[in-house]
This record gives structure tokens, C-alpha cells and sequence, in this order.
């Protein structure tokens, strides 16, 4: 399977030229990737093991042809949520061939955006060119009072910091020493045009990625069959044709929870539904607010979230991808409290028999 992206990327003040990776004609209506936030689930015992069991699903889905692995950052949990990205990926790197690594997403209000960038460039060297950075502005109000910074201000942090990454990544200097200076930024990544996207749901996040990144990175763990068509409908759409842009120059790259089995009601009420009741219940604690879960009762996730056959999960896939025609789909492969061996068979089975049934060649398209 090849990469589905787009066949020019550009920011709001350059025209760049597009690497090599960015032009490989899809095989099928669209990519797949997996995500991981590290977290085992409740009364994990050994972490090194867990770390192990980590890397050897990601060098297993680069050998079964997955695109993108995806790595977010959040910090202040207690159940070992990923809160450091880049040294995760720099992990990766060592030990996959040709999967692509992202972040997703650096809060980039809470950074130093030379540190971003000179670490980004080291995993880049590192993968032979593989990186993908996924910013964003930061959307947990706790990380902020640990970092020091006002979350009023993270908007426009943000955008002052992408502004900064973006210089410091093609050019390789930034004016950031004594009375704004120039300084160089070394090493020099791999890819002459390292891809950032920027991810957020509200609407002037989506017109910041529209601006000034190479592509968004919106989700939707609940009802993705209604919410990510709305999104592109309401929000994507419109900031495109503002900016005068299309889907030709701008990645679209959604997040879902997916889950492919032969027996969905036993992996929902044996796998899914802890998995997610888990979530819900740390979510709820980080938050504070009763509020904050507002819907999200079982039958509504159970009607909501893509777990099914292959065979279904393909009708449904194209369905709403008809509707919000994204390049690439990423899913939580190991949920919080997922076995490893589930894990692996989950993504073995995904590959086997989903990712056929979303190959246009394969399928007469």
C-alpha cells in the first residue's frame, strides 16, 4: 500500500516544492495508520515489558504495510499517558523500515519551538526522512498551569511558535539569540520540506492549519460517521475556500477508534467497552467537570464507534469517506487495558483482510 498524500504542500507565505514522499499515487481510496498513547490500563506491573511490547507492534504494523504511526503528548497523568513524542519516535525509528512517524500532537504553546525543532530534525535523520510533525495549540487546561502559561494565550502562542518551527525547519536559523540575533539550527533534518499539520477541532484551529501548516488532523472517538462529515462540511470546506486551497495541497488525516473482529459484540463487551470505560473515567477525573461526558453512554458509543466485521467496516469506511474524503485514517490499535496478543492479532487481521477491501484496484474502483 502506498502513501495517500497530497500532491503539493505549501504554508502561508512560501510555494515549496513537494518531496518525494508526498507524491506516491495512492492504491487505495485511502491510507491506513495506527495511534498509541503507551497507557496499559490499569494495574500495569512492568513497564519495560510494556515499552517492549509497544515497539514490537509498531515494527509489526511496518511489516504489514500501515502507513503512519502516531504518537501523542499530554502531560500530568498517572497512568502513563505519552508525554514525550519525539523520544518515542527517535525509538521507532531504530527499529522500522518504511512507517512513517508523527506526532500528535505537540502542544506547541507550552514549548520552546528551536527545542521542537532540532529534536524533529535529529528523529528525521534518524528515519532516513520518515517524520511527521503533528502540532497543536494544547487542550488540557492542567498542562498549562504545570508549564506556566496562561491558556488564554495559547492560541497565539501557538501560532508565533509554528511560525517559528517552520522557519527554523526549512532554513535553518532563527533569530532567537541576544537582541534577535540570528542563530543557526543544527542538525538539518532529513526531508527538505518535513510536513507539519496542526490539529484541533474549533474552527479558528482549523483556519490556523489551513494558513500555515501542510495539513489537519481533526478526530472524532464517539460517532465519526456523523461528526467527521460535518467537519469537513462545516468547517474544513470553508476555510479551504478561503484560503484558496484544496485537498490537492492540504493533508487531511482523520483519528477514529476502529476496531475489525469476527465477533463484534464479544470484542465490545469483552475489549471495547472497558477499554473506553476506562478512558471515559480518567477523562473524567483530568477534567473535573461532571459535564464532561455529557452522551457518551455505552449504547450511544456501542452505536457510535467503528467496531465491526472487516466486511462492515469497509461499507462504512467508504461510506463516510465519501462524505469527508480523507487521506489517511489512523486508529487506536491497543486501547488502555488491551492485551498485547489482542493487539497483535488486531492488527493482523486488520491488515489481512480490511485494508484488501479498501484497495480501488482490488475493488473495481
Amino acid at each position: 500500500m502506498t502513501e495517500s498524500i497530497p500532491s503539493a504542500i505549501r504554508d502561508e507565505n512560501v510555494n515549496r516544492r513537494p518531496s518525494l514522499n508526498m507524491l506516491s499515487a495512492p492504491q487505495t481510496a485511502f491510507t491506513l495508520s495506527i495511534m498509541t498513547d503507551l497507557r496499559p490500563g490499569p494495574g500495569c506491573g512492568d513497564w519495560v515489558t510494556h515499552y517492549d511490547q509497544c515497539l514490537e507492534e509498531v515494527r509489526f504494523a511496518d511489516s504489514l504495510g500501515f502507513r503512519t504511526v502516531r504518537i501523542p503528548e499530554s502531560h500530568g497523568h498517572d497512568d502513563g499517558m505519552a508525554a514525550a513524542p519525539l523520544t518515542v519516535l527517535a525509538a521507532v525509528a531504530a527499529v522500522t523500515n518504511t512507517i512513517r512517524l508523527m506526532t500528535y500532537a505537540i502542544p506547541l504553546s507550552l514549548h520552546n519551538p528551536r527545542v521542537i525543532a532540532e529534536q524533529a530534525a535529529v528523529v528525521d535523520l534518524l528515519s532516513s526522512g520518515r517524520l511527521e510533525l503533528g502540532v497543536g495549540a494544547g487542550g488540557r487546561t492542567a498542562q498549562f498551569d504545570i508549564f506556566g502559561v496562561s491558556p488564554t494565550t495559547r492560541g497565539r502562542r501557538a501560532e508565533s511558535a509554528l511560525r517559528a518551527l517552520r522557519t527554523a525547519l526549512t532554513t535553518g536559523v532563527l533569530n532567537d539569540g541576544k537582541d534577535g540575533q540570528p542563530v543557526p539550527v543544527s542538525p538539518r533534518p532529513a526531508q527538505d520540506n518535513l510536513p507539519i499539520y496542526y490539529g484541533g477541532l474549533s474552527s479558528p484551529a482549523v483556519k490556523r492549519a489551513v494558513r500555515m501548516a501542510d495539513g489537519c488532523l481533526p478526530y472524532d472517538y464517539i460517532a465519526p460517521e456523523r461528526n467527521l462529515p460535518a467537519f469537513y462540511a462545516e468547517k474544513l470546506i470553508p476555510a479551504l475556500q478561503h484560503s484558496e486551497r484544496d485537498l490537492n495541497s492540504f493533508f487531511f488525516g482523520v483519528g477514529v477508534v476502529l476496531w475489525a473482529t469476527d465477533d463484534p459484540e464479544r470484542a465490545w463487551d469483552t475489549t471495547i467497552e472497558p477499554a473506553l470505560a476506562y478512558r471515559q473515567q480518567k477523562y473524567l477525573e483530568w477534567s473535573g467537570h461532571e459535564d464532561a461526558l455529557e452522551g457518551m453512554t455505552s449504547k450511544a458509543l456501542r452505536q457510535g464507534v467503528l467496531v465491526g466485521t472487516p466486511e462492515d467496516l469497509a461499507v462504512r469506511l467508504r461510506t463516510i469517506h465519501a462524505k469527508a474524503p480523507w487521506h489517511d485514517l489512523a486508529f487506536w490499535h491497543r486501547l488502555p487495558g488491551v492485551p498485547h496478543d489482542a493487539a497483535m492479532e488486531h492488527l493482523e487481521l486488520t491488515s489481512r483482510r480490511l485494508m484488501p477491501l479498501l484497495d480501488d484496484k482490488a475493488s473495481g474502483g
